[in-house]
């Protein structure tokens, strides 16, 4: 009979080499979409919401820019998204077609114009 630990170390083992493969399928079938904001004279504009939204299925995800004017947002699946920047006493920045492909990090800068968070720039 196998002692109790050696057994469970056995199990332990097994699990790990099972797992490993769907953990790594799903890392790698994602993508970051990251960039920076700021305004006309290139000042940062912090706290800027952004929106990531998949065309496919409408689903979104939300970030806000850093003090330096950074957003990051990792593990998107891969696709094609519309990206908006809002921040109150600008126009809302839109970027209408970003397409994602498996491992990639794509960068997107907006700069953004004065105006009401209301009116969109494209």
């Amino acid at each position: 009979m196998t002692p109790p630990k050696r057994s469970n170390a056995l199990l332990l083992l097994f699990a790990v080499f099972c797992l490993a493969p769907s953990i790594h399928a799903q890392q790698a079938s994602t993508a970051t979409l990251s960039g920076t904001v700021s305004d006309q004279h290139g000042a940062v504009v912090a706290g800027t919401q952004i929106v990531v939204t998949q065309k496919a299925t409408a689903v979104s995800r939300e970030t806000t820019t850093t003090d330096t004017g950074f957003f990051s947002i990792a593990r998107l699946p891969v696709g094609e998204y519309e990206v908006k920047a809002k921040a109150t006493g600008f126009k809302t920045a839109v970027v209408s077609s970003v397409v994602l492909q498996v491992g990639q990090n794509e960068a997107v800068n907006f700069v953004l114009e004065p105006g009401e968070i209301n009116d969109t720039v494209h």
